[in-house]
């Protein structure tokens, strides 16, 4: 007998019988062929409406029957919750999750009396646990509940949008065509009842489950959002925070939901909010104050953390400035370094707690170029490291922290050039230096600054700039608190920047290292300074232009108006080129801009790809040619002479010829039909997002 034909023998005798256990045995064999509708694992098992029967496939009348069965269930919880009642109960609730998974089914499911009918034997069971006669490890009870809570998931967030942001599953807006079932009034309640007992007894399971419930229920649709985020479930996620007995795990689900509530509420248009949303930015910050700065207690740091790495995501993957605005003006770095100093944990709890909230402000500001820039004219980053000397010798962990703030990475890539973005917290960090007890810490300090120096010609350029070299020597001044290699690895990064930049004060004040002091006694490294003044004089590891265009950001360039006559029918471009190695996604499209000229008729450019590779390119009004220059890739970190020809057609019926010279060796020759260039409207060098482009041109680019 096939499994349909199965199915259709148990509906037969439900017919002829009319009791509740041969409707029992009907569903139970649905569930088992259906079973895996409840699956939801990602990505092996992502959300779908296909495994699942549509109800018109089904016997006339199923969802009717369904009703009826969880009404004689929920009349028997009246009398008492049983066992009996409660795994009867289990399989029609598990019935109408699978049919759920059907979208086409949810308008039917959620507009029957099977939600309310569910609630109510929900809250009987769970009130079994409260009462406390029910053993919190009772399978048959927790199973029941775990049930419902998948129903309601799937019925108020059908593509499990929720779950998908749990497991990090990227998301594709474009696809979820099926808007979720208005929420039931009886839901709200549930999830109160539930979790407002102090303390709560229900299994850590469940509460985790009910939690992320809610969740769903906020990220399903944003009406359902607005009816659950009031006044007493805000609180009721809180209290989860602040309840010693609570497990980890559930203060961790708890954190997410609230982020997630505080993102949701900011998307809401303020008449529509039933909750403050700085006062819920408020209640989190003050939260999280706490939990930094009390006496140490069990899962207390672990909470802090989460909460703080909760805040990090929500920064890198939201680029709402409107959100940021909100945590901004609720003081969030504020409260951050404030809690830092007056924390109450033990060392190795505080640095723990340092590293997580360096992480954070860095990420914050690093994504809010107004708080950066309030946070750096407050003296912000003198009174962070001010604070974090305060917590005594600082873990490793810190300072690295501290350095992916410098180049604004998370984490911090090595191997790859990466352009300093704070030169003001790299200037703390060495005057730090000489404060640090551990002589193995000073060396690694020094070590890792000089390596992110080292490996981008602009981080140099702009620390020879920025008064990192003075830094540098006042730190040598002090050289009796410092092991001598550091000491030796501070006069490396000092030649490194000095070989590039340095000027006459930086120098006096270099020569004053050399005198002796009072007592006629030499400086200690008189010698190795000697050497790094003979090696500066040589330009060790200095091999380059000493004078050249910065053109790294994207905007940044050489605009020429126009040219209103151009002398002569033919072009030629001549540069010297150094590219950095650039940390792009390979999925991503990216190019840099090396020129683009302008004229009535088209336009001539060129750019690098994202693997450093030539392309030269000439756009009439009708076609596109793109040259791309084979064999040879530019980003090598070196200077290169580039000459890009354009000749035009010298006999009739010829089609002009491009050029591309590489270090003087011929790379490319071929035939590109050339555009008229008797004016040009617009000269841009680098300028890789000007605006003044064409629409039909920048078509064409892309």
């Amino acid at each position: 007998m096939s499994a349909k034909e199965a199915l259709e023998a148990l509906w037969s005798a439900y017919q002829i019988k009319r009791n509740s256990t041969t409707l029992s045995e009907y569903m139970v064999e649905f569930r088992r062929q259906y079973g895996d509708c409840l699956k939801t694992d990602f990505p092996a098992n992502p959300s779908r409406s296909v495994a699942s029967p549509h109800l018109i496939d089904l016997p006339e009348g199923f969802l009717q029957v369904v009703e009826l069965y969880l009404r004689e269930c929920s009349d028997e919880c009246n009398t008492g919750v049983t066992v009996e009642t409660v795994q009867k109960a289990s399989v029609a609730v598990q019935v109408l999750s699978i049919l759920s998974r059907n979208f086409n089914n949810i308008p039917f499911v959620s507009t029957s009396d099977a939600v309310p009918l569910v609630i109510v034997i929900s809250s009987a069971v769970a009130n079994q646990y409260t009462q406390h006669s029910k053993d919190a490890n009772d399978q048959n009870t927790a199973g029941f509940l775990l049930s419902v809570l998948v129903f309601l998931e799937f019925l108020y967030d059908p593509h499990l949008i929720w779950q998908k942001m749990c497991a990090k599953v990227p998301l594709d807006s474009t696809k979820y065509k099926v808007s979720p079932s208005h929420l039931h009034l009886e839901v709200i309640p549930f999830f109160y009842d539930c979790l407002s007992s102090k303390p709560c007894f229900l299994p850590a399971s469940i509460q985790m489950k009910l939690i992320h419930v809610f969740g769903a229920i906020i990220c399903g649709a944003q009406h359902n959002a607005q009816v659950a985020i009031n006044q007493n479930t805000v609180e009721i996620l809180f209290h989860r925070l602040r309840e010693q007995e609570c497990p980890l795990e559930v203060k961790m689900t708890a954190v997410r939901c609230i982020l997630q509530g505080i993102v949701t509420l900011c998307a809401s248009p303020p008449e529509a909010r039933k909750v403050d949303l700085n006062a819920f930015v408020r209640e989190y910050l003050g939260n999280l104050s706490k939990l930094m700065t009390e006496e140490e207690k069990p899962t207390q740091v672990d909470t802090a953390q989460w909460m703080m790495s909760g805040l990090q995501e929500l920064f890198s993957s939201n680029s709402n400035l409107a959100l940021k605005k909100v945590f901004h003006d609720n003081e969030l770095v504020e409260r951050l370094i404030r809690s830092l100093h007056g924390t109450k944990l033990k060392s190795g709890s505080a640095q723990k707690m340092a590293t997580s909230c360096v992480r954070l402000i860095h990420v914050f500001l690093s994504s809010f170029p107004f708080a950066k820039k309030h946070f750096s004219s407050m003296q912000g980053y003198r009174t962070l490291i001010s604070t974090l000397k305060t917590m005594g010798e600082p873990q490793q962990s810190t300072l690295e922290t501290l350095l992916e703030w410098l180049v604004e990475e998370t984490p911090r890539l090595t191997g790859t050039s990466s352009t300093l973005r704070n030169l003001e917290l790299m200037i703390h960090l060495l005057h730090w230096l000489p404060q640090l007890e551990s002589h193995s810490l000073q060396l690694w300090l020094a070590e890792q600054l000089d390596s992110m120096v080292k490996g981008s010609l602009r981080s140099r350029m702009a620390c020879a700039r920025g008064g990192v070299i003075p830094a540098i020597i006042h730190v040598l001044g002090r050289s009796s608190t410092i092991g001598g290699k550091a000491v030796g690895q501070l006069l490396k990064f000092l030649v490194t920047l000095a070989s590039c930049s340095i000027s006459t004060s930086e120098l006096k004040a270099l020569f004053h290292l050399l005198r002796p002091s009072t007592s006629g006694e030499q400086h200690q490294y008189t010698l190795p300074l000697m050497y790094a003044l003979s090696s500066m004089v040589r330009s060790d590891g200095w091999l380059g232009a000493s004078h050249f265009f910065d053109f790294s950001d994207p905007d940044e360039g050489i605009i020429i108006p126009n040219i209103k006559k151009w002398p002569g029918s033919g072009f030629a471009f001549h540069a010297w080129v150094r590219l950095e190695k650039l940390n792009v996604r390979k999925e991503s499209p990216f190019r840099r801009q090396f020129y683009s000229f302008t004229t009535p008729n088209g336009t001539l450019e060129s750019f690098f790809t994202a693997q450093g590779k030539l392309v030269v390119a000439v756009a009439t009004k009708k076609d596109y040619y793109a040259v791309p220059v084979e064999g040879i890739t530019l980003d090598d970190e070196t200077w290169h002479s580039v000459d890009v020809c354009h000749t035009p057609a010298r006999r009739p019926f010829t089609n002009s010829t491009t050029t591309v010279f590489i270090d003087g060796r011929q790379r490319v020759n071929v035939q590109v039909k050339l555009p008229s260039l008797s004016e040009f409207l617009q000269c841009h060098v680098a300028c890789g997002n000007y605006n003044e482009a064409s629409p039909s041109t920048c078509e064409r680019r892309s």
